[in-house]
This record gives C-alpha cells, structure tokens and sequence, in this order.
C-alpha cells in the first residue's frame, strides 16, 4: 500500500534554538505542483518523492527537517530558490535545540535519472550525500553544503546521452565539525557528464574533488577561479573507473 500522500500535522517544535509555530509533516509521493512557502517549517519522517511531470518549489526562508534515513527524492522538477537573508534550510530533525546532529543523519536531495533542478542560496548539513545528482542536469548556485557523511555533492552520469549538465557556482562544500574535518569526499563525479564549477570552495575534507570513470573521452569538465584547500590526502583527483 502507498503511503499517503500528506500527511499534515500541525504542532509546534524548536529548531536550532527558535521556536517555530506551525511545523507541517509531510510524507510519500508528490502527484500535483506543489509549493514549500516563505516562513514554512517542513518535517519529512521517511521520504518525500515527486513525481514524473510534477514541481516542487520551495520558497526562500522555509526550514525543511528530516527523519533518519529520510530523503527529498526528485523524478520532476525541484525550485529551491532562497535569498541572502532568508536561505532555505534543509538538516535532519536531530539539529533542534539541545540536540546533537550527526553526519548521515538524513540521506540528502537526490536528483533522479529524468529529472531536474535548481538551489539556490541553500544551506545543507549533516546528510549522508548532501546533493546527488544522478542521470539529470541541474543547476547549484550559492550553496552552503557542510558536515556530510559521505559526499558533500556527488554526480553521476547513468547512462544518459547526451551527457547531463550540471553548473555548480559559488558555493561552500566543507567539514567544519572537528570529528569531520579531514574526512570524506567534497564533489565526486562518476561517468562522462558537463560540470561547470566556478567560484566553489571546497574544504577541510580528505578529498576536495573526486572525478571517476572518465575513460570515454566525452568529459567536459570547466573549473574556474575555485579554492581547493586544506582537504587531508588530495584537492583534486582524476582517475578511470578500473
């Protein structure tokens, strides 16, 4: 049996030490255009997914919490568009006050095989895969991406042609927590694919950039005016899948 499709509970909860009125708990599949707005408080407990065709927006200053092992899984159309002063936020439930948010907490925003996107001024932590991108193009712009379990961003190609596209533009990958500093992997691609990346920091991880299974010859890679630093065993890393 599906999940239903909201499931709407209105409570109020602290997170990161505010109060916040009006948490709506929201679960399952996304079947019609559907819009997150200003001020909202979302908690996913297992997963969100939206649909084929259909549009996610989310507005600037919504907070968006998730369950453990949860995930935003998008086969449309994600609009996650914040602003200087009222980024939208996306962390595990564990991040409220007096908690103790831990790397993987949540899984991340997944980007599926025919789907796509655009973040923008976004801040995500302590997910597992923070932004994965997996046989879609998609467009990263002014994301703060910290204190993830495994990759801050990660990219792969599935098989698409022609190659998917992805623009990641002045945003921050990073450990800050001290058990992560020195760990993990910041951006790691895997297959042939488009990847802009300009004005990137990417920081205090093991490896700063990842890129895998480039043998084919169709990568198209462009980096510019980026600061790798810091990161414990590579800043940059290109290498064959075998």
């Amino acid at each position: 049996m599906h999940k239903t499709l909201l499931n709407i509970m209105l409570a109020v909860a602290l997170w990161s030490g505010i109060a916040v009125a009006g948490v709506v708990e929201v679960d399952g599949y996304i079947i019609n255009d559907t819009t997150w707005t200003a001020g909202d408080t979302i908690f996913v407990p297992t997963g969100i997914h939206v649909l084929t065709d259909k549009q996610l927006t989310i507005e600037a200053g919504a907070v968006v919490m998730f369950g453990l092992d949860a995930e935003l899984k998008v086969s449309g159309y994600l609009s996650a568009a914040g602003d200087e002063s009222s980024p939208i936020v996306f962390v595990p439930r564990s991040d409220t006050a007096g908690g103790s948010p831990a790397a993987g907490d949540w899984k991340g925003l997944y980007i599926a095989l025919g789907g796509g996107g655009v973040l923008s001024r976004c801040n995500v932590s302590h997910a597992k895969y923070g932004i994965k991108v997996w046989g879609a193009s998609a467009t990263i712009d002014q994301c703060l991406i910290e204190n993830f379990g495994d990759y801050g961003v990660y990219l792969n190609r599935r098989g698409q042609v022609p190659y998917p596209e992805v623009e990641i533009t002045d945003c921050t990958i990073r450990q800050t927590a001290p058990e992560l500093v020195g760990t993990r992997t910041g951006l790691e691609t895997e297959g042939s694919l488009v990847l802009t990346l300009t004005r990137t920091l990417i920081q205090d991880c093991v490896v700063g950039a990842d890129f895998v299974g480039c043998e084919d010859g169709a990568v198209d890679f462009r980096i510019s005016d980026c600061d790798i630093l810091d990161n414990s065993y590579y800043g940059l890393q290109l290498r064959t899948s075998t």
